[in-house]
């Protein structure tokens, strides 16, 4: 059984407005995350075959107030769980936080630990081709201890795009790209694009096969897919 779980740009930042399904809802404007405990976001999640899915609820289940750096700040506590299972044990949460800069992972909390940071994941872009990195941080299940592992690039890749799926569309996203990249044994090299679309969050995330891709620019090899479905905003 793993006993760790490591944090990637999956797990991020959700964040003008669009709609689902023609329907209006309430928009907080201008953050790539909207935060407040309560809001949570449903979303249709599938890899290497369509026909194997689930739905997963990410959802903000706490706020604190932190002092980093000297200031104090709100931080907010969320998780992700499978929709299947009735009333799931949350033994930790990580942490979300918003600032002028954009949206951080900042750590997160459990029984026997707190890890506390700033750590940037979506910046509001400037230009495409912008990167930066953050830190990616793993959490152990035997221990309950969080930590900082490895160090993720992330790259903008679009500042007006579109995000189209069976379930909706959306308009003017921003788009972030990440890699993945397999060693040893398990060779792969994936790249994980994000769609934020500011005020509602990440909208969707498609993860395409670079090595098993023909022509790659042109026909990526789609191999998963996480789709937002449904939402609640406050």
């Amino acid at each position: 059984m793993r006993t760790c779980i490591l944090i990637s740009v999956i797990l991020v930042v959700l964040g003008l407005s669009c709609d689902l399904f023609n329907n209006e809802q309430k928009i907080v404007s201008g953050e790539l995350m909207p935060l407040a405990v309560g809001n949570y976001w449903d979303y249709h999640r599938w890899y290497i075959s369509p026909n194997i899915a689930d739905t997963i609820r990410e959802e903000v289940l706490s706020e604190h107030t932190f002092s980093l750096d000297g200031i104090e700040q709100k931080v907010y506590g969320y998780q992700r769980f499978n929709t299947a299972i009735k009333n799931p044990e949350i033994d930790y949460q990580w942490f979300r936080m918003n600032d002028e800069e954009g949206s951080h992972l900042a750590g997160g909390i459990s029984a026997v630990d707190t890890l506390i940071q700033q750590n940037i994941v979506y910046k509001y872009p400037e230009d495409e081709g912008q990167m930066w990195d953050y830190s990616g941080i793993s959490y152990n299940f035997e221990s309950g201890n969080f930590s900082i592992t490895d160090t993720i690039s992330i790259e903008v890749v679009s500042l007006n795009d579109t995000f189209e799926t069976e379930f909706g569309s959306y308009k003017g996203c921003y788009v972030y790209r990440y890699s993945e990249i397999g060693k040893g044994d398990g060779v792969y090299h994936w790249h994980h694009y994000v769609y934020i679309k500011p005020g509602i969050g990440i909208v969707g995330i498609e993860t395409r096969d670079f090595l098993m891709s023909e022509n790659y620019e042109e026909d990526p090899r789609i191999i998963g897919q996480y789709i937002l479905i449904d939402r609640r905003l406050k």
